[in-house]
């Protein structure tokens, strides 16, 4: 993740003329050491189209895969 994002802010920071990050954090990462987590984990990404981008059911975000998650297949 660190070269894409490396790679992509000097291609685009070159071609409009900035300087600096263009996102707002690193990319972040944990060891998930237990179903809790695990299903939490699922849970907030799942979720996160609803809470950020004011989607009204987390199906609805067309890149989720909460669809295959909840059918049971």
């Amino acid at each position: 993740m660190k070269d894409i994002q490396s790679g992509y802010s000097q291609y685009f920071n070159l071609r409009h003329n900035r300087q600096g990050p263009l996102w707002q954090g690193r990319f972040g990462n944990r060891i998930i050491t237990s179903e809790k987590q695990l299903t939490d984990t699922i849970n907030y990404i799942h979720f996160n189209p609803v809470k950020d981008l004011q989607y009204s059911k987390p199906e609805l975000w067309p890149y989720s895969s909460y669809n295959l998650r909840t059918s049971g297949k």
